[in-house]
This record gives structure tokens, C-alpha cells and sequence, in this order.
């Protein structure tokens, strides 16, 4: 039996980024991780949804509680709403919407 899922109500884009690891390109954030650092956070709101692929190729749909800043280092923090076991990896895009997503899967 295959199950097929699609994420609809994404709804409009307000933040960009990448994912950017202190190791650089051989670095990831394990599934899980409660912050992620991203190249800049200044277009992401002070707390929102947000979706990044993970290393399986698997859309991971997230809510972050905060934006920080520490030394050198922007993050998303307070991350939940993790499944699977895919990681993050280094250089991955992280897209802002401003309604929580719909997921629907069909099997």
C-alpha cells in the first residue's frame, strides 16, 4: 500500500533563509533539534511556521517560538512539530509562511 501526502494552505511566503551550520557543508541539525542557525533571520517574524527539507528528501513543517542572536549566530528557536528522522543539513532553504500548514494524505 503507498501513502501519498501533499501539503496544501501553505500560505504566503514572509521569510527566507538558508540553513547555516557553524561546521559548514559537512554539518546538520539532527531531527528534533529545538533551534536551527540560519544565514539571517531579519525577514522571519518573531515567532512563526516555517519548512525546510530534510537530508531523506522529506518536507518537515515546523513552528519556531523566537528569533536569537548569539555571537556571531542568527537562530530560530523554540522549534517543535519534528517527524521522521531526517536531519537538516547545511546550505538547505528555510521558507516562512504566515498560516500553519495543512498536510493530507492519501492512501
Amino acid at each position: 500500500m503507498t501513502t501519498f501526502s501533499e501539503i496544501i494552505n501553505a500560505g504566503n511566503v514572509v521569510g527566507s533563509s538558508t540553513v547555516s551550520h557553524p561546521s559548514g557543508s559537512g554539518g546538520s541539525f539532527d531531527n528534533g533539534s529545538t533551534s536551527i542557525i540560519v544565514a539571517s533571520h531579519s525577514s522571519f517574524s518573531a515567532s512563526g511556521f516555517i519548512s525546510v527539507v530534510d537530508h531523506r528528501g522529506e518536507t518537515q513543517l515546523l513552528h519556531y517560538k523566537s528569533k536569537s542572536i548569539g555571537g556571531s549566530y542568527q537562530s530560530l528557536a523554540g522549534i517543535t512539530g519534528w517527524e521522521g528522522v531526517g536531519n537538516v543539513e547545511h546550505d538547505a532553504p528555510v521558507i516562512e509562511t504566515n498560516t500553519p500548514f495543512t498536510e493530507v494524505s492519501i492512501t
